[in-house]
């Protein structure tokens, strides 16, 4: 369990410049939670996301990694092992010549054994659906098989939880997809942790529980059908409607009431098809 306590985080800490970026914020995420993490530029969500792997630390208040208290400069290599971090543009982390070697670059450094990385790397590909591109150059790969590596290279570290700081912004609608994808499978097959941070509420259809960030304030903490049925909520925290609600609520004032859960494409039309077998009995 990953327990954030209290914390809060300022920039220019100390000084005539001080910013507060995060703001007396407290929450929890389970194991095999999928969590998304949504705010608008400037909401706080990314330092947040930094925190959770001890990349920076709170300047008050705790995070605690199953139990492992973030702070403790002793302990970052048992935090960052069990927490992985996947940024948004990938080529700051790939720094291998092949896509193995990228895989194999982390565990090597833990001095696991020759063995046990193939077995780990080969498992990664596996996952990824990247086994083709095993001995190909990253250079060569599109932006979405980049990131679909920098994932399957903290997948080689087998973390408990992974944090993915808006891992699609830079990605074509395919590429989008196709690294969500990977991360349902990631979670539902494999139960390991999500932590998603965007500004895309698509991405969010798919999470067990959302959090959103406003001015470094944690104002919303629950299921994405509750948020995304609220159109006063999005507005006041500056996040788009998505467009399946917008055609929702159109639907509802043509008298045709949809269930509230249908919150992605597919849903939609099954509940309209739904909706329309039972008018015609």
């Amino acid at each position: 369990m990953i327990e954030v306590k209290n914390v809060s985080y300022f920039y220019n800490y100390k000084t005539d410049d001080e910013i507060k970026a995060v703001s007396d914020v407290s929450f929890k995420i389970e194991e095999g939670e999928f969590v998304v993490i949504l705010g608008h530029n400037g909401s706080g969500k990314s330092t947040l996301s930094r925190m959770l792997n001890a990349l920076i630390f709170p300047h008050k208040g705790n995070i605690l990694v199953d139990g492992i208290d973030t702070s403790d400069e002793n302990k970052i290599y048992d935090v960052r092992t069990n927490v992985g971090m996947v940024f948004q543009n990938p080529d700051s982390q790939i720094v291998c010549s092949t896509v193995e070697e990228e895989l194999a670059f982390g565990p090597s450094n833990l001095g696991i054994s020759r063995d046990e990385i193939f077995k780990r790397i080969d498992f990664a590909l596996k996952l990824t659906d990247l086994e083709e591109y095993k001995f190909t150059s990253p250079s060569r790969l599109s932006g979405g098989q980049k990131q679909k590596v920098a994932v399957a290279s903290v997948l080689t570290m087998k973390p408990k939880y992974i944090i993915l700081d808006e891992p699609t912004s830079m990605l074509d609608p395919y590429g989008r997809l196709k690294i969500l994808d990977t991360l349902r499978t990631l979670n539902k097959e494999e139960k390991i942790s999500i932590i998603l941070v965007t500004q895309l509420m698509r991405e969010a259809f798919e999470a067990d529980r959302v959090l959103v960030m406003n001015k470094g304030n944690l104002v919303f903490d629950g299921n994405p059908q509750k948020l995304f049925s609220n159109r006063e909520k999005l507005k006041k925290y500056s996040l788009d409607v998505p467009i399946i609600g917008i055609i929702s609520e159109k639907l509802k004032k043509m008298g045709i009431k949809v269930s509230k859960d249908s919150m992605t494409s597919e849903s939609l039309a099954s509940e309209i098809v739904r909706l329309y077998n039972q008018k015609k009995k």
